[in-house]
């Protein structure tokens, strides 16, 4: 005479796992999103990288200088910090924001292809730059 055992162990668990409780079979987490997707490794800007350093330029001092250029170009200080610039320069964006693009390129006196981004191939003169309008002022 064979005996059948259950799966399920003293403890509630299942071969081994415990049972899911109400809250994760209710509210599952999101499941994990590859950001940069299969087989895109980002590449360090090296181009970049060396210009800031031949101009002893920090990341902070290079928002700085970036930011007040953006403000000269569109009439809105920008909004970059030193976190940003590591990520131009670690490779995490590889093309910045059109007016942040062409700020850079005023500030450094290169062009974006000198740079190593990857908006090279775009001239800047097509590209649109929004400058900022009070809401009471008629266009």
């Amino acid at each position: 005479m064979t005996v059948e055992t259950s799966p399920v162990g003293r403890s509630g668990s299942v071969n081994g796992q415990r049972p899911r409780t109400i809250w994760e079979t209710v509210y599952r987490p999101a499941p994990r999103v590859e950001i940069y997707g299969v087989g895109m490794e980002t590449a360090r800007n090296t181009l970049l990288a060396a210009w800031m350093e031949d101009q002893q330029l920090s990341a902070r001092a290079l928002a700085d200088l970036v930011n007040r250029e953006v403000g000269e170009i569109t009439g809105r200080l920008g909004g970059l910090d030193d976190s940003s610039i590591r990520a131009w320069r670690s490779g995490r964006v590889r093309c910045p924001k059109s007016v942040q693009l062409r700020a850079l390129e005023n500030v450094s006196g290169k062009p974006a292809a000198d740079l190593g981004s990857s908006a090279a191939a775009t001239p800047l003169a097509s590209r649109p730059v929004r400058r900022h309008r009070p809401w009471n002022v008629a266009p």
